[in-house]
């Protein structure tokens, strides 16, 4: 048996298999999985540009300018985006 963070003893009452990459190939998620590459994930920096979420956190690097917008938790649309992008 490996380290690691999960060790089953021999009374566990299931058996780990190891993790094998998933292909999206067809069907509902291929066609959203294109929609995403090809127009939600470009669109990305101009629309939070135009929300004001970067300029939101261009002034918190910096220490310049004021926030604005409604929410103070406008940074995680940020990394939503970074994430789908990556």
């Amino acid at each position: 048996m490996s380290a690691g963070p999960i060790r089953p003893s021999s009374t566990a009452h299931t058996v780990l298999h190891p993790v094998t990459p998933a292909r999206i190939s067809g069907a509902f998620w291929a066609a959203r999985r294109l929609t995403n590459a090809e127009v939600s994930i470009p669109q990305g920096p101009r629309r939070l540009e135009e929300a004001g979420n970067l300029g939101n956190l261009r002034a918190a690097a910096t220490g310049d300018g004021d926030f604005t917008g409604d929410f103070p938790f406008q940074d995680s649309d940020v990394h939503k985006w970074l994430e789908a992008a990556s």
